[in-house]
């Protein structure tokens, strides 16, 4: 593929703000009052909430400094689809595109919308006084019932959404989905193949957009529903731990539309820049499979699936979803072009920030832009000092999603994604003793095993901007890989995986070749 002739410019590439709107007690039923999520929610959750809506601004002020005007939000726009996240999210943006130009284009994630308006939801609040309370769309829980916590439809969140690309723009040169010209909901209906090999037809939202002369923004719907009469939500499944995997097997033809428009984009010389919720290479190194004892929670494409999507032509693809600052390159062949995706990291984890692509002939450069302040946040840390927090005491935004990283690790991470007794383990062992069991031959005795999990998540999430001792860094990049099943021999396999990732901070990739140079 050659590009040279194609446009050229700057783009900002944000993913999973995950907006969560605090001063919407009115729409909840509490009016005048900070609807601020629990810290036990917080604790819990990979992603921060009360913070969202500073740092999605703190990242737009960011970006309209450097004069870039062209944004694409790589899915999960808003904390799970409510009515009044969504008005939020559109008051945003379109403020910003009234005082910065901007234009934003959205790409569907899992918590912005379901399949049909039957998904019931509950969210724990702290109240002003310390004291918790919950809130549901359903009305025999024991919570505060209000619709306003229903997560909304496709058809439902498309009102609010359809300004951020899911509907032509008066400035768009071309826009158009692979069902025609006609953005209604209605008239973009997906055939599914489900459990029982029949067919039935679902929303998908993707779409093509030419906004400026020369430049094609492909945005892939991703997102796949299926029924399912054992699933826990309103009797169907969505493919959020499969991701491109629940594509290929369940809507294929959306590759055949890809194909197409890549096609199409070369022969006429534009530049296509594709994004979707979900990676389509594996970013994690080949350690997903390492790290969950379930086997899915991270799962990643396969080198089956990434060498399907290579063969559509797109080369270049942005990602969100697993709130990760990762890369992944497929190197172009005789028989089959190069594939990149880039990872963006989430606002609302950790290390928050957005990415800024630059394209010039056939080089594209990131530069990832760190999160540090996020203005606003006062009100929040004291409600939950209230609750019992130990916040750290340097604290900007990047200090305090670390905390709330390492926190998550023995929270939620080590009893979800590891053997029942391995935390006992790792608190009484160091990481001398786990290579020593597992006939390594590496010294790392100063190196506790608690310290060396928290290590992998950091690794996991930020890449090489962990900020793991370069020391401790060292020692990880050279252990031995291993396919052994224990749990201790997947823990030093995985650290040796991320402390080897591919570039993923300040990159230039060769569009041609797909080779990633750090800068």
């Amino acid at each position: 593929m050659t590009v040279a002739a194609a446009w050229e410019g700057r783009i900002g590439i944000l993913a999973d703000p995950h907006l969560h709107a605090i001063e919407t007690g009115a729409a909840f039923g509490r009016p005048g009052q900070h609807m601020l999520r629990s810290l036990n929610d917080t604790l819990h959750s990979t992603r921060v909430f009360n913070e969202s809506e500073p740092a999605l601004r703190a990242a737009l002020d960011e970006m309209a400094a450097k004069g870039i005007t062209l944004i694409l939000i790589l899915g999960d726009m808003t904390d799970d689809g409510q009515t009044p996240n969504w008005e939020a999210a559109a008051t945003i943006l379109r403020d910003y595109e009234a005082r910065a130009g901007m234009r934003f284009f959205l790409t569907p994630g899992n918590h912005d919308q379901w399949v049909n308006g039957d998904l019931v939801q509950t969210k724990e609040f702290s109240a002003e006084d310390g004291s918790v309370f919950s809130v549901s769309s359903a009305p025999d829980n024991g919570s505060d019932a209000t619709a306003a916590m229903q997560r909304l439809s496709y058809a439902q969140m498309f009102p609010h959404a359809s300004g951020f690309g899911f509907a032509p723009h008066p400035d768009d040169l071309l826009w158009e989905t692979p069902f025609g010209t006609d953005p209604a909901v209605e008239s973009r209906m997906g055939a599914i193949a489900t459990d029982d090999a029949e067919t039935i037809f679902v929303p998908d939202l993707s779409y093509l957009a030419e906004p400026v002369a020369g430049l094609w923004i492909l945005s892939i719907d991703a997102s796949v529903y299926w029924p399912d009469p054992a699933s826990n939500k309103g009797d169907w499944r969505d493919g959020s731990s499969e991701g491109w995997a629940a594509v290929l097997q369940r809507k294929s033809w959306l590759l055949d539309w890809m194909a197409t428009v890549s096609a199409r984009a070369e022969r006429l010389g534009k530049r296509l820049v594709t994004f979707s919720h979900y990676p389509v290479l594996d970013v994690l190194n080949g350690a997903s499979g390492q790290m969950d004892a379930g086997g899915k929670r991270r799962m990643m494409p396969n080198d089956g699936i990434a060498a399907r999507i290579a063969s559509t032509g797109i080369g270049l693809h942005f990602s969100g979803h697993w709130h990760l600052n990762r890369s992944a390159t497929r190197l172009a062949t005789p028989d089959a072009p190069a594939l990149t995706n880039i990872a963006a990291p989430s606002t609302v984890g950790y290390p928050a920030g957005w990415k800024e692509l630059d394209l010039q002939g056939n080089t594209a450069e990131i530069t990832t832009h760190l999160l540090m302040n996020a203005a606003g946040r006062d009100h929040i840390n004291d409600a939950y000092r209230m609750a019992g927090a130990k916040l750290p005491e340097a604290e900007d935004y990047q200090s305090f999603l670390r905390w709330h990283l390492t926190r998550l690790v023995f929270l939620r991470h080590l009893p979800r994604d590891w053997e029942d007794g391995f935390a006992e383990l790792l608190a009484t062992s160091t990481l001398a003793d786990l290579i020593e069991e597992e006939d390594f031959t590496q010294s790392a005795a100063e190196i506790s095993g608690l310290t060396a999990i928290s290590d992998l998540y950091l690794l996991e999430r930020a890449g090489t901007l962990a900020q793991v001792p370069k020391e401790r860094l060292a020692l990880y990049q050279g252990l031995p890989p291993s396919n052994a099943a224990g749990p201790a021999a997947r823990l030093l396999s995985t650290l040796h995986k991320h402390a080897n990732s591919a570039p993923d901070n300040h990159l230039r990739i060769d569009l041609v070749t797909g080779a990633l140079t750090a800068v």
